[in-house]
Formats: C-alpha cells, structure tokens, sequence
C-alpha cells in the first residue's frame, strides 16, 4: 500500500488534541472542575442563607466569561506546544510517501526516509479525520483519512498490521 500527501500542521495539531483528549491529564480536568463546582456550591450556599446579591452574581458570571477562554486552552497544552514544535522544526510538515508492506512501514519525506518494522505498531486508533499508527504510548505514525480511498482500505491496513503483530507474536 502506497499513500503520498502533504502533512499539514493543522494534521499536527488534530494529532496534538488527540492526544489530549484520549491521554490527557484527567486530574487536572478533575481538580479544576472541583473548584469550580465547589466554589459554586459555597456560592449558592452562602447566597440563599443571606438573600441574593444580584451584583454578586452579575460580577462572578462577567469574571467566567472573561476566564473561559483561559481554561479551555488550560484543557489543551499540547496544542500550544504543539505549534512551538512546529515553527521550530518546520520539516515536520511538508510532502511524504509512506510505503506499507507485509514487512514494514517506509516513509519517505524529501530531507530523509525512516524504516520501521511493521510489527512495532503496537495500536491503530482513529479520530474523525485521522488514522493514527501508534508504536508507543505518544508517538504515532499519522495518515490523514482525506488520502484514502474509503473504508475498504482502512480495514485493509488495520488487517495487515494484525497479521504482522500476530506473526511477531509466534
């Protein structure tokens, strides 16, 4: 199976919120809601005992509207760093053909071409737009679902991949 096409750094940070969402730090998430769900609590409390100070409230909700935006790229950090990554190693992008075969995995980018065996694909996820092959916890080889053909050709490609994992296996 060949595929050629350009990694864009849009596919990067796709990868990068993947990543966030599917391994992302749940404590974090956890410790900031709590926060808030206590702050909100001790809120309401503290209201309803001493009457509604409608100030108050009309000041807290103009303070969530301004932070918002603040926590919900507290949720993502990896995006961020993910476009630090790519201004600074810009060949990260760019034109490739990967070259998957029974034995291994090939892919070919215009500054260097990596080998890697085929059985040290270790899971194949997939989000809406991507297929990720994934030899190791974090780092995944990425193939935007726009370059194939359909459905068939995923199958295909999830087959092959277990066919090598199992032969490795024995």
């Amino acid at each position: 199976m060949k595929l050629t096409f350009e990694l864009t750094s849009k596919d990067l940070i796709k990868y990068s919120d993947y990543l966030d969402k599917s391994r992302g730090n749940k404590f974090k998430k956890v410790l900031i809601l709590g926060m808030i769900g206590a702050f909100a609590v001790y809120f309401f409390f503290t209201e309803i005992n001493n009457g509604v100070d409608w100030a108050t409230f009309v000041l807290l909700l103009i303070i969530a509207a301004v932070f918002y935006p603040l926590t919900k790229s507290a949720f993502r950090p990896g995006r961020s760093a993910m476009k630090r990554t790519i201004k600074q190693n810009p060949s990260l992008i760019g034109e490739r053909t990967i070259e998957i075969s029974e034995e291994q995995i090939v892919i070919i980018k215009p500054d260097v071409t990596s080998y890697l065996k085929l059985s040290s694909i270790e899971s194949v996820e997939e989000s809406s737009e991507h297929l990720f092959l994934f030899n190791d916890g974090t780092s995944a080889i990425i193939i935007p679902k726009r370059v194939l053909n359909n459905s068939a050709t995923i199958t295909t490609l999830r087959n092959l991949i277990k066919k090598s994992s199992d032969k490795a296996a024995h």
